[in-house]
């Protein structure tokens, strides 16, 4: 039991660590928003899409065999989408907030987070299945996205 507990704490403490770090860096000054701003647009259009490419591509991984997580995660995707819509329409009183209270929720930060600790947690071979799983259920976030009128005015 212990050897799963110190496993578990190997995987995540080097995420915990990095976000401690930012907030602590934020609340210090020595990161602005401006530099924040900058450095997510860089990552989120340079780095991620790099990592996960570089991922799929050095693998030797069969992914036709990953159709059940595929799959899973499409689904999952779709009902934590319908819930946070309907939670949404009963509880997030202005119209222009709903958009980006669903976005928040089904889309969370599997990308950042959960390619992370899967990273931590299985290397190279599960960061490009996760990578595959990343790609297909980023079509789904995308489409919601370009149909959202808040989500466009946040995303751009």
């Amino acid at each position: 039991m212990i050897d799963a507990i110190v496993f578990a704490i190997t995987i995540v403490l080097p995420n915990l660590a990095l976000m401690w770090l930012g907030f602590f860096m934020q609340r210090r000054g020595e990161a602005s928003q401006t530099f924040i701003d900058q450095a997510s647009s860089f990552v989120f259009n340079y780095c991620l899409p790099c990592l996960l490419f570089f991922s799929v591509v050095d693998s030797d991984v069969d992914y036709s065999k990953q159709i059940t997580l595929i799959v899973a995660g499409i689904l999952v995707t779709f009902i934590l989408f319908i819930g946070a819509e309907i939670y949404a329409k009963y509880f997030v009183s202005k119209p222009a907030d709903q958009g980006v209270f669903v976005q928040g929720i089904f889309r969370s930060n599997m990308a950042i987070i959960g390619l992370a600790t899967v990273a931590n947690a299985y290397g190279e071979r599960g960061l490009s299945i996760g990578a595959v799983y990343m790609g297909v259920v980023t079509i789904l976030f995308i489409s919601y996205c370009y149909h959202s009128q808040p989500c466009v005015q946040k995303c751009g």
